[in-house]
């Protein structure tokens, strides 16, 4: 404990427990004017000597305390500026005032570490990052006062601005830092300093802009660092090798399960869900074709689990354009739906297509009603008997009596729901079995091998099973006699291609065949 001295933390904490305790207290010093420079000339003073303290334990090479020191100035450097925007409400020459001195300060206290203190790796292009960020808080408190004079509720848009642009471009400010020329070193010499330093200013910068939201009584809700977020961890993921020697798959993998985050803290707010959740998705899907093995594998799943996010928190007019009456239940039944069904696609697991096709058939009788039923039950068998082409009936024991069992489920429901049907209301059922027909082709092709003929022929079946009907209620007996002579022809071709398999008795040779087997004289 005594070498890592968290003496030096501990302090700053009671310091900003102190000052702010004091900044609400009404009978301290009698008034708010006299109140506020107290507190801002207290930390002035502490940084002063926090700075003062590293530079003279530099000089007695005493590189952890001193390191730690400037690495605290960095994380304080900002604090006293969220009390000039406090200034800002009280007017006059006094906001000005503090806003000239507290930057002046702040620029001459980061001169004397660079000069007194060379040692603590704080390159020349991460201090120009870092002016540009102490000119944002400067100008903050003297933007703010002008657009909220007549109404607080004034600065909601310049406010969110400041959340969901400025602020996540700061922090991809980051990727223009150097990168480290080598690692390992003293303790102000460390690789990682310029960007956890770089973070620092942009969190205090986060506080700052949330305390002017609270000065002006608005709302902050999660969803508003969101952006901020999904800049930050995508940085990170970006900048590993700053923080690491050796990136190694293990630590992408475990960084880019953090960006998985940003989408998540976005779920308040439909909009910012999608706009966050689209982002990411577009990035998984750029590192699940670039990526390494392992990189690939994560990145699609976190890019499957972003859609179906977006699916369940999206606006609920949009789903109102696709049938009224929609409801935050059909987007969470929709986003479930879709995750479950990317399962299935890609388990060749009996119950993962059985899961995956009885969710769809009751997504799709939630969104359709009474009137859908039909849909739901051909939709819900047609995929999990297309998904039944990758089961493997060698390894999953009772999987050809289920297919055989739905399969004959499916020709009796098509059937029994097109037995009063007409020719429109029919029409799911054809589709289906098209649909199978084509699945059962391509999967033959892709095998080289054919896979059961029980599906292709329950498919035919279904396929006839409602036009035939049909045609048996209201067709003319010519146009059903013609039918019948089609199909029997078919048989007959059938029954010709196939003779050699099951007939068995010797055919008469033919009179060349004879000429051929005769000997030569």
């Amino acid at each position: 404990m005594l070498v890592c001295n968290p003496f030096f933390l501990c302090s700053a904490g009671l310091l900003l427990f102190g000052v702010n305790r004091l900044s609400v207290d009404p009978g301290f010093l009698g008034d708010e004017t006299h109140n506020l420079l107290f507190n801002f000339f207290a930390l002035q003073g502490y940084e002063l000597m926090v700075v003062l303290t590293a530079v003279v334990l530099s000089r007695r090479r005493i590189w952890y305390d001193s390191a730690l020191l400037v690495v605290l100035e960095n994380g304080l450097v900002l604090v006293p500026f969220m009390l000039i925007s406090q200034a800002a409400l009280i007017g006059g020459p006094l906001a000005t005032s503090l806003t000239l001195a507290g930057g002046a300060l702040a620029a001459s206290r980061f001169a004397g570490v660079r000069r007194w203190y060379p040692q603590f790796n704080l390159p020349g292009r991460v201090q120009w990052l870092g002016g540009l960020l102490l000119v944002a808080n400067v100008a903050l408190p003297r933007i703010f006062r002008p657009l909220m004079e007549n109404d607080v509720a004034d600065w909601h848009v310049p406010d969110r601005i400041g959340w969901y642009v400025i602020l996540p471009v700061l922090a991809a400010g980051a990727n223009l830092l150097p990168r480290p020329a080598r690692y390992g070193g003293l303790s102000p010499e460390r690789h990682w300093l310029p960007l956890f330093c770089y973070g620092l200013w942009v969190v205090g910068s986060a506080v700052h802009l949330w305390c002017v939201q609270h000065i002006c009584d608005l709302p902050f809700t999660v969803s508003q660092l969101a952006p901020l977020t999904f800049a930050g961890v995508w940085t990170l993921w970006r900048r590993l090798a700053d923080c690491v020697m050796r990136v190694t798959p293990a630590w992408e993998a475990g960084i880019l399960a953090l960006t998985a985050l940003a989408p998540l803290l976005a779920v308040g707010d439909p909009l910012m869900l999608v706009v966050v959740g689209g982002l990411s998705t577009c990035c998984y899907t750029v590192l699940a074709v670039t990526g390494n093995e392992t990189t690939r594998r994560l990145a699609r799943c976190l890019a499957v689990v972003s859609i179906a996010l977006v699916l369940m928190g999206c606006p609920l007019g949009w789903g109102g354009m696709l049938f009224s009456g929609f409801t935050r239940a059909h987007a969470w039944l929709g986003g479930l739906t879709f995750y479950v069904v990317w399962c299935a696609l890609r388990s060749p697991r009996p119950e993962a297509g059985l899961a995956g096709a009885g969710l769809v058939a009751i997504d799709i009788a939630r969104l359709l009603g009474s009137s859908g039923v039909h849909w739901s039950m051909q939709i819900g068998f047609v995929l999990v008997l297309a998904h039944s082409l990758r089961w493997r009936d060698d390894r999953h024991g009772g999987v050809r009596f289920l297919r055989n069992c739905l399969a004959a489920a499916w020709v009796l429901a098509s059937a029994l729901n097109t037995r009063h049907s007409t020719l429109a209301e029919l029409s799911p059922v054809p589709a289906g079995a098209i649909v199978l027909l084509i699945a059962w082709s391509l999967a033959w092709w892709w095998r080289g091998e054919r896979p059961t003929v029980i599906l292709p022929g329950a498919a035919l079946l279904a396929l006839c099973a409602g036009p035939g009907q049909w045609l048996a209620r209201v067709g003319p007996t010519g146009l059903l006699a013609l039918l019948g002579s089609g199909i029997l022809f078919g048989a007959g071709i059938v029954a010709a291609w196939t003779r050699h398999r099951w007939d068995h008795v010797r055919e008469e040779p033919t009179l060349d065949a004879v000429q051929d087997s005769a000997p030569d004289h």
